[in-house]
């Protein structure tokens, strides 16, 4: 288990929250209980002190308990029944309260979408149960083209109301079983579960032509962008999850090589490539600092 994964060691689970309840419950009817016996024993010194002669001892035991009951039944209705309540409003504000911060630690916070490493969790759980059961995975990898002049020419809150944009049509079009993923920046990444390359390449060009004809009206000016998809099947010679996005990524640049705002696939005698991403693509000529892919 990555450490990413385990919990949150100040959002205790249910079971510990109910365990906390039962206990705290546990604690306030033993306190009632001894309140109750001592009730009943002061009641007993009362009658006799008062009027020593006047009741046996059973008849005081019975009077006390009487008395000591009533006075149980008062503390239950008054205090026992409003803290149960409370309690239990509690319990469930904790519940509330660590389901909110899971979703919260599972998507990125501007557009909505899986953040990176949620992202990655679901993938390699998906990995295995493609790869036991013999089934197609698929794999888009899409850059936003020239998104730095939309942030120098409008404004770094114009470049999130695109972001955003983007995020809500990858959403829209996408399969209930699809992920989506904020991989960085203006790179996103979208995994298909039983998707074969050809498939998702159909998808994937959907979406070029979808985000080209789109727009994004901000401060009176509408921004129009495009972007550059790499798509990718696993096959046979990939190992894990990390190597198919490997895949998509070198996809993906062929296709900023094409002239951006189009598709690649990845190429049939695909390798996993040591060199990483921001260095080929100074390799090939574009840059990362200048807003050229």
């Amino acid at each position: 288990m990555s450490a990413y994964s385990q919990s949150n060691p100040e959002l205790p689970d249910d079971g510990q929250q109910r365990s906390r309840a039962r206990t705290h419950v546990g604690g306030v009817l033993v306190q009632v209980t001894l309140v109750i016996f001592t009730i009943e024993a002061l009641i007993m010194c009362a009658f006799q002190l008062v009027k020593p002669d006047a009741h046996s001892w059973n008849d005081v035991f019975l009077d006390a308990s009487v008395l000591a009951l009533g006075s149980g039944v008062v503390l239950y209705l008054w205090v026992i029944r409003p803290l149960d309540r409370k309690l239990t409003a509690t319990v469930e504000e904790l519940r509330t309260a660590k389901a909110r911060a899971e979703k919260l630690s599972q998507i990125d916070p501007l557009t909505g979408v899986l953040n990176r490493r949620t992202f990655f969790e679901r993938f390699e759980r998906e990995w295995e149960r493609t790869n036991r059961g013999g089934m197609s995975l698929s794999c888009i990898m899409l850059d936003l083209d020239l998104f730095k002049q939309v942030n120098d020419t409008h404004g770094h809150p114009a470049g999130d109301a695109v972001l955003k944009r983007v995020a809500e049509l990858l959403e829209t079009h996408c399969r209930v079983n699809d992920d989506v993923c904020r991989y960085g920046g203006e790179e996103f990444c979208v995994l298909l579960p039983d998707t074969e390359q050809d498939e998702a390449a159909t998808f994937a060009t959907r979406m070029c032509a979808a985000l080209e004809q789109a727009s994004v009206s901000y401060a009176g000016k509408m921004i129009h962008v495009t972007a550059s998809f790499g798509v990718a099947e696993r096959n046979e010679r990939m190992s894990n999850a990390a190597e198919l996005v490997d895949a998509a990524d070198q996809a993906l640049l062929r296709a900023k090589q094409a002239g951006r705002n189009c598709v690649e696939t990845a190429e049939p005698d695909w390798q996993s490539q040591p060199v990483g991403r921001r260095d080929r693509l100074l390799h090939t000529g574009h840059s990362v600092e200048t807003g050229t892919a």
